[in-house]
């Protein structure tokens, strides 16, 4: 008896950018590779969720604000911030960026999304 395997493209590209990392440099970075899945796969499903002191990037008025609302707005990015993190860096909901999601736990949110089928990435 043989067995054959095939795999064919099925749907669209579903990716959960894990966003830790609070260092300028490390944020730009992944920020940019966000935007250029998003340009390489306009279909794609793509959340990112920060948490520990990244959720502070999420913060309104701070150096990312422009640059993530762009990924909100223009890319369709799904920006998820960690209600444990944003408690434990003395952040309140309110100061975050519009249109960032607050999930309860950042690592459940990932775990839940790989569950459901999404790649992860941790830049």
């Amino acid at each position: 008896m043989a067995l054959i395997c095939s795999f064919e493209k099925v749907g669209y590209m579903k990716v959960a950018f894990h966003l830790s990392q609070i260092q300028t440099n490390e944020v730009r970075k992944a920020l940019r590779n966000i935007k250029h899945l998003r340009e390489q796969e306009p279909e794609a499903e793509i959340h990112a969720v920060s948490n520990t002191s990244a959720v502070t990037m999420m913060k309104k008025e701070g150096s990312f604000e422009e640059k993530i609302t762009e990924l909100i707005e223009k890319h369709d990015i799904q920006m998820k911030a960690c209600a444990n993190s944003i408690e434990g860096t003395k952040m309140k909901q309110k100061d975050l960026i519009d249109g960032v999601e607050v999930v309860p736990s950042g690592v459940a949110e990932l775990g839940q999304l790989q569950d459901q089928g999404f790649g992860y990435i941790k830049p």
